[in-house]
């Protein structure tokens, strides 16, 4: 393999013991801004889930500008991984191949001209002159993913959860605006769109050829290219990297709350479906148990909030079925409101109507705790409502767990959503 050796001789760059240096080469040489970035492109998943947001914000932040400076100079971002086993002759080596650490990754900012296959000997040249040690890396040992920006995306809103509390009713009531269309998922089998919480992993930025694939997708399934675009994906509120992704989208999200007993009874019921339980068995002891470990995540609406201020659209669960509410929503998109007559409905992911045990219990030691565990749910909730100037109703602060539910003849179930043609 021919090498690049580099060096810096009376202030201008030198090629020495090479060949002549092809356009590519010669580019890369010509201005100091290209080669590794210094930063993270991706995120590990144990420490996607383990730093601290503001930590993950300044990573994030790190990498779009990483982006947009080499794009400022005509080159292309490419995420590059490689072993550093492959030569045995440095100690950071011999310690990685006995160790069996992951394949190293930088960011790599490459000329625009040149095609992936000229990139292997500009990262060479990088990791042996740059990084401090030596490694005869075989092209077919390094891995390219060209970089894209989240500025790509033509996403315009986000239905973001909570999850269980109405985002169905929320993205299929949306969709009956004729000026409204929501992305679809390239897994046939899924309603929800999961590219930006599954597709995408861990990714800083989005791999060019995944997000070329998502917007060709979807634009080839699109009514009218005029139309507002939104996303639907009732978990998208946990996700750091999707929150960051959609502030550089400059998209407006939409987050619907609601009583924080009857959410949680939705999913520890759902979480006994298939089970030897059935969802009427779970008890009021479960439902804390599970409200316990989930309180952590409330520090992610509390970001939704910092970072979005009053983009953030927060609606509760029981204005989902008034006009009102989505003639509230339509103005903030650049819409006309819902056409007259427009007929609302409540959609659900199954028919059932659960009751837990906590429609029945009168434990009042165990409603009291649940009581407790549920109020830093129901303080954040309040507090989202009260600063998007929403309406409060008294069912945020009970404890109900579908008690009251009955029969519904505006429930649709998910078979129904099939049939509406929105998994075409």
């Amino acid at each position: 393999m021919r090498h690049l050796y580099i060096s810096l001789a009376c202030g201008a760059w030198t090629v020495i013991g090479a060949d002549e240096p092809n356009p590519c080469e010669k580019r890369y040489l010509e201005n100091s801004g290209f080669g590794g970035i210094g930063c993270r492109v991706s995120l590990q998943s144990g420490e996607y889930y383990s730093l601290p947001f503001s930590q993950i914000e300044e990573i994030f932040a790190a990498a779009v500008h990483a982006l947009e400076d080499c794009r400022a100079i005509g080159g292309m971002l490419w995420s590059v991984e490689f072993p550093t086993n492959t030569s045995g002759t440095n100690s950071r080596a011999r310690w990685e191949k006995a160790t069996l650490l992951r394949p190293m990754g930088i960011g790599f900012c490459a000329p625009g001209i040149c095609k992936r296959r000229q990139l292997p000997p500009l990262v060479e040249d990088y990791v042996s002159n740059y990084m401090g040690f030596q490694a005869e890396i075989a092209p077919h040992h390094i891995r390219f993913t060209e970089l894209g920006s989240w500025k790509d995306f033509n996403i315009q809103f986000a239905v973001i959860g909570l999850d269980h509390c109405g985002t169905t009713s929320a993205r299929m009531n949306l969709g009956l605006h004729p000026e409204v269309e929501f992305s679809k998922s390239q897994v046939s089998a899924l309603f929800e769109d999961t590219f930006f919480t599954w597709g995408l992993s861990w990714s800083l930025l989005p791999p060019r050829y995944l997000q070329k694939g998502w917007l060709e997708f979807n634009d080839a399934r699109r009514q009218r290219s005029s139309s507002v675009l939104g996303i639907h994906n009732a978990i998208l509120w946990r996700h750091s990297v999707a929150r960051l992704a959609l502030r550089q989208m400059n998209a407006r999200p939409l987050l619907i709350v609601c009583s924080p007993a009857r959410r949680l009874a939705s999913l520890a019921m759902l979480g006994h479906m298939g089970a030897s339980r059935g969802p009427e068995t779970v008890a009021v002891a479960d439902l804390i148990r599970d409200a316990d470990a989930d309180v952590a995540s409330i520090a992610h609406l509390k970001e939704w909030r910092r970072l979005f201020g009053d983009l953030l659209i927060v609606v509760h669960q029981e204005a989902l079925m008034e006009i009102g509410t989505y003639n509230m929503v339509f103005p903030l998109l650049g819409l006309d409101p819902m056409p007259a007559g427009t007929s609302l409905g409540r959609f659900h992911v199954s028919s059932h109507h659960w009751k837990s045990r906590l429609c029945h219990s009168k434990d009042k030691a165990l409603l009291n705790q649940l009581n407790r565990t549920l109020r830093p749910w129901m303080i954040a909730s309040h507090q989202l409502l009260q600063q998007s100037s929403q309406d409060i109703p008294a069912s945020l602060w009970q404890l109900q767990g579908h008690c009251n539910d009955g029969p519904d003849s505006r429930l649709k179930v998910s078979s129904g959503v099939r049939r509406l043609g929105v998994l075409s």
